[in-house]
């Protein structure tokens, strides 16, 4: 005898699409100086969210400038990159990049 439930996902959950998700870690420098690290797998989305002051963390602290986004395979991927940004040697990484970009903006206008 068929299950009524016969072809549905176990336990209520979705099917997976076979589809893959990209993931990005990305950081944005905040009006203050201060960086502001994270992810998301809808970059354009989520930058709009931090604009538009959806994001309690740095809702009062804007304009912000994006300084660094790298794409991942997958959120494991992109939380472990995470994690590096906001260690010491992450932080010492991410001061060396917002210089570059300083360094580039300097050289484009000279």
């Amino acid at each position: 005898m068929a299950s009524r439930d016969a072809g549905r996902p176990a336990c209520g959950r979705q099917a997976r699409s076979t589809e893959t998700i990209m993931w990005y870690i990305y950081i944005l420098k905040l009006r203050d100086g201060s960086y502001y690290k994270g992810l998301t797998n809808n970059l354009k989305r989520r930058l709009q969210q931090h604009r538009v002051g959806q994001s309690n963390s740095t809702k009062n602290k804007l304009p912000f400038k994006l300084i660094y986004s790298e794409q991942c395979s997958d959120r494991i991927e992109a939380r472990k990159r995470e994690k590096y940004f906001k260690s010491g040697q992450g932080r010492d990484e991410i001061k060396r990049i917002d210089l570059a970009g300083v360094a580039e903006l300097a050289d484009a206008q000279s």
